[in-house]
């Protein structure tokens, strides 16, 4: 179900969730200590098509993956694995919310085992962002996979 949105432009950044732990300092006012406020008031408004509840899973999904990426690993690591899914899988940043089992894959390959931590990882910022969420595993093992795709059809049903 496609739906028009208007948004300005700064406030769709000041929507995303703050990942203030890990990027501590970079939107600090020097000597202030305070978060420096976006004025939006004024901004140009753009309009667009979209479809809100498969993009809000989209943003999710790679908010929390660029958190725990920059968390666990650092900026140029993560930078350094996105390019490797790029060039690997032919797998834009962009896409991955819908490739999931590509991103599982390159995780795997770069990492091994501990591929495993990782997508664990992203599952718990996941649940802290949507709490509401209760994933019911078919199978004792956890599967990212299948628990991205279990979130994404929670959303899209709300």
């Amino acid at each position: 179900m496609s739906s028009i949105v208007t948004i300005d432009i700064l406030s769709l950044n000041a929507f995303k969730t703050n990942c203030s732990q890990v990027k501590q300092g970079h939107n600090k006012e020097k000597g202030s200590g305070k978060m420096n406020q976006i004025q939006t008031e004024n901004m140009p408004k753009i309009e667009m098509a979209m479809d809100f509840k498969s993009s809000k899973f989209d943003d999710l999904f790679l908010e929390a993956l660029d958190c725990t990426f920059l968390k666990l690993l650092g900026i140029n690591a993560k930078q350094a694995f996105f390019s490797f899914l790029d060039q690997k899988y032919t797998l834009s940043k962009e896409d991955i919310p819908n490739r999931i089992g590509d991103l599982a894959d390159g995780l795997e390959q770069i990492f091994g085992a501990s591929a495993t931590l990782l997508e664990l990882e992203v599952m718990k910022n996941l649940k802290k962002r949507v709490p509401s969420f209760n994933y019911l595993a078919k199978r004792p093992e956890i599967s990212f996979e299948a628990y991205a795709e279990s979130l994404k059809r929670q959303i899209a049903n709300l």
